[in-house]
């Protein structure tokens, strides 16, 4: 993972590299919300979903899937459209001022080449 590279090269703290994640996190749009605006699931289909997600924790789409509400390439679709448009982890640790742009960019080069 980038942040841990950070980390591990002393660039940016792991809290920075926390507090990113969360905030990287509260941008993607929710699986659910995705897949009812793609007609792939109905509302009580996502209300079933989250209510087995409240009592066990696991992940909507495995849910979902397991379910037999969603087809796993659907689930693909639908992470792939949440991913969409989010900003990477450096560009929301450059925003923070936790990192600055040059050693953002020094950074992907040599973490590329890893």
């Amino acid at each position: 993972m980038f942040g841990r590279h950070l980390v591990e090269r002393g660039l940016v703290s792991s809290d920075a590299v926390f507090d990113a994640v969360t905030r990287q996190a509260k941008l993607r749009p929710p699986l659910g919300q995705l897949a009812l605006a793609e007609e792939m699931l109905t509302e009580g289909e996502v209300a079933e979903v989250l209510e087995q997600q409240q009592a066990n924790g696991r992940p909507f789409g495995e849910l979902a899937v397991a379910a037999g509400f969603l087809q796993p390439i659907q689930l693909g679709v639908l992470l792939e459209a949440q991913s969409r448009g989010v900003p990477r982890l450096g560009e929301i640790l450059v925003n923070m001022g936790a990192l600055d742009r040059g050693t953002l960019e020094r950074e992907l080069l040599i973490y590329g080449r890893a």
